[in-house]
């Protein structure tokens, strides 16, 4: 819903006003125009993800919860559980809304040394996905010491939302995750909530107000980019050329 609320304001012309007092600044009023750029670039990002909802990729060791985690947070038995490593041979993905905000979900291959080649391929597929992933969470197993394999991920993810899976059981890593690690159950579904409002705080960090103008097309946020480029370059031929583009 708060997707539909903010295409719908740009639907009832919010951003079409916004393009054209952009267009009625003259070059000797490229200062005013840079701001009015910079306030709509300020929601690109925001905007792209609107269309194209942003890959959310649930990653860490084979048999860690990452397939029961995705299915806790779809709400239904997307990807296969099973207590053997290497069950998640690709790619599993499935689509939700996290509090009001689309979102793609992905679990992938437990990334290990691959016992096979099938197995191999599930994880070049994992790490394909992880390189492309608007935001990678990282599952741990809390009922088990924490393994070099789940400390190098840790590292070579630093930007991650780590997750101590099955906090149902006792608790056998030591104190030994790293600060503001989210504790979740995927079996009992503690701590789902509290993981779903992380996902979100970290996509969205910011919400427009009501009437506020997002660029929700690529084309539209290229042409914005090269008007903005143009004012700092001082080229008037250009500023006028993309502000054209703009609004055409």
């Amino acid at each position: 819903w708060r997707v539909a609320a903010i295409l719908l304001d740009q639907q009832s012309g919010v951003l079409v006003k916004s393009l054209e007092r952009l267009a009625a600044f003259d070059w000797d009023q490229r200062h005013q125009a840079a701001s009015c750029v910079a306030g709509l670039l300020d929601w690109s990002t925001l905007g792209r993800r609107l269309v194209h909802p942003p890959t959310v990729v649930l990653a860490g060791g084979p048999n860690v919860g990452k397939s029961s985690l995705l299915n806790a947070l779809l709400g239904f038995g997307r990807a296969i559980v099973w207590d053997q490593p290497g069950t998640t041979r690709d790619v599993v993905t499935g689509r939700t809304a996290l509090e009001g905000w689309s979102v793609r979900l992905a679990d992938t291959a437990g990334l290990r040394i691959a016992g096979d080649q099938v197995e191999a391929v599930g994880v070049e597929h994992a790490r394909r996905e992880l390189g492309v992933a608007d935001l990678v969470v990282l599952v741990v197993d809390r009922s088990h010491p924490l393994d070099d394999q789940a400390r190098q991920l840790i590292d070579e993810w630093p930007e991650a939302v780590v997750v101590a899976n099955k906090c149902d059981l006792d608790d056998a890593t030591d104190g030994s995750l790293p600060g503001g690690t989210l504790k979740v159950s995927a079996l009992t579904g503690e701590g789902i909530d509290e993981l779903a409002g992380a996902i979100v705080a970290r996509l969205v960090p910011a919400t427009p107000e009501p009437g506020t103008a997002v660029p929700v097309s690529e084309r539209l946020i290229e042409c914005l980019e090269a008007v903005a480029r143009a004012i700092e370059a001082g080229d008037e031929a250009g500023f006028r050329s993309a502000v054209a583009e703009t609004i055409g």
